[in-house]
């Protein structure tokens, strides 16, 4: 496989800012700043910037300057002979600036749609213990060879929260299966353990880390900067 240039900038926007049909509305504004390679051998495409990426998002009204720590794309190579991106994994920090001096009605809109099927909601509420309150439903199947269809279930049967002494909340999986989330407008998520002891931690913004110790699918993998709200974001 191989990938110019034009085609890394359209994979990195595809997967920096996302998929959704509001990543129009975002524009990152020092592009030239990010240097890109891709290695054969393990079919990963990588992005680096020495410099915040600065990010327009008029769909929710934030100037983002993001601290790109790490950019992955894997990409790998279906039986008809298809390249295609099986994961992608960044991480890094953000700093939230208004666009505007009084913001937007439809801003302030957008971002509330937007953080009810969030992942800072989903982990806000995981450590509340209120997932269904808030309206996040779980499924699950007995097990993963199961070919039965996805039964629910609460929050209990699948993770085991505890508050640590640091303010922060454990979370552990109780199986190695994937959880499915569900929300009330019939979109899905899902979770699945990516460490040896099937734990992560969600600190009192409900920020989870270590950041590679959970996996995530449909909603939330797809939610990038385009549906980033700042870590404080709802918060009295």
């Amino acid at each position: 496989m191989m990938i110019g240039q034009e085609k890394k900038i359209e994979y990195f926007k595809r997967e920096f800012l996302g998929q959704s049909i509001h990543s129009k509305d975002c524009k990152i504004i020092n592009l030239d700043n990010i240097r890109f390679r891709y290695s054969k051998v393990d079919q990963t495409m990588y992005a680096m910037a020495d410099q915040p990426i600065i990010v327009i998002n008029k769909y929710l009204g934030y100037k983002v300057e993001y601290n790109l720590v790490d950019f992955e794309i894997m990409f790998r190579t279906s039986a008809a002979g298809f390249d295609y991106v099986k994961e992608v994994f960044y991480s890094g920090t953000s700093v939230f600036t208004e666009l505007n001096t009084k913001v937007k009605k439809r801003n302030l809109k957008n971002r509330s749609f937007v953080y009810k099927t969030s992942l800072l909601y989903f982990m806000r509420s995981l450590a509340a213990s209120n997932l269904r309150e808030n309206g996040f439903k779980l499924f699950k199947k007995e097990d993963e060879k199961s070919s039965d269809p996805l039964f629910e279930t609460i929050q209990e049967a699948v993770f085991k929260t505890e508050k640590t002494e640091q303010n922060t909340t454990k979370v552990s999986f109780l199986d190695a299966n994937k959880v499915v989330v569900s929300f009330d407008n019939l979109e899905q998520a899902f979770l699945l353990p990516n460490s040896e002891d099937k734990t992560f931690y969600i600190d009192s913004f409900g920020i989870h880390f270590p950041i590679d110790n959970v996996l995530f699918g449909g909603l939330f993998g797809q939610d990038r900067l385009v549906n980033m709200l700042p870590s404080d974001y709802n918060l009295q």
